[in-house]
């Protein structure tokens, strides 16, 4: 696999957990609004899963 192949393999890549990511927000955002009691477990989970995507995204970018 070519340094060029890489790269855009681990786009996509990060590209798919990025679409994961911003479905689970949005599901956790309408679950918010349907339970306004469960907001601090919300806002946890958000800030939990853009911790995740963001050292995902460091590790993909240290293995090129």
């Amino acid at each position: 696999m070519s340094q060029k192949e890489k790269e855009q393999y681990s786009i996509s890549r990060l590209t798919k957990i990025m679409r994961s990511e911003c479905l689970f927000i949005a599901l956790m955002l309408s679950v918010d609004i349907f339970l306004p009691k469960s907001s601090m477990l919300t806002t946890m989970l958000i800030l939990i899963s853009v911790v995740i995507t963001v050292v995902l995204g460091n590790t993909i970018a240290k293995k090129k």
